[in-house]
């Protein structure tokens, strides 16, 4: 017997209303995700991409970072998280076992801007994807 299908699915945010502070109140929908969707999705690949994008999570939870700023190679101003990006590689070479530690964050960072998972610009470092998005309350930050 062949075991179930995974369930797929994704969340789309509606926004209901505004608060008293002029804020989008906001819930989330389940929709059903199709597999072509799912395949077009880009993950990270390997376990150093994987701990680059763990170690901007963990940058993002401590609130190091600011939200993007406008201009020439950024996107519109306060709409993704950005880290610093000397931050972000001493984070990974701090948690990084062996040696070539500069090498293996070069390629991580590579292969995730290849993927458009991390961009980079005047030295910080954003995910352009609904993970990097700014939550209302840090664009006022």
């Amino acid at each position: 017997m062949a075991p179930p299908r995974p369930k797929a699915f994704r969340l789309e945010t509606v926004v209901c209303g505004m608060d008293e502070d002029l804020d989008e109140v906001t819930t989330c929908v389940v929709r059903a995700a199709d597999a072509a969707e799912l395949k077009a999705k880009p993950k990270p690949g390997g376990p150093n991409q994987e701990l680059l994008i763990e170690c901007y999570r963990a940058l993002r939870l401590e609130g190091i970072g600011e939200p993007n700023p406008g201009g020439a190679g950024f996107p519109e101003q306060s709409q993704y998280w950005c880290v610093p990006a000397e931050q972000l590689k001493e984070m990974f070479a701090g948690k990084k076992d062996g040696s070539n530690k500069s090498s293996a964050y070069s390629s991580a960072f590579n292969g995730l801007k290849s993927r458009n998972l991390l961009q980079i610009n005047g030295g910080l470092v954003w995910m352009p994807t609904e993970d990097g998005k700014c939550e209302s309350a840090e664009r006022r930050l």
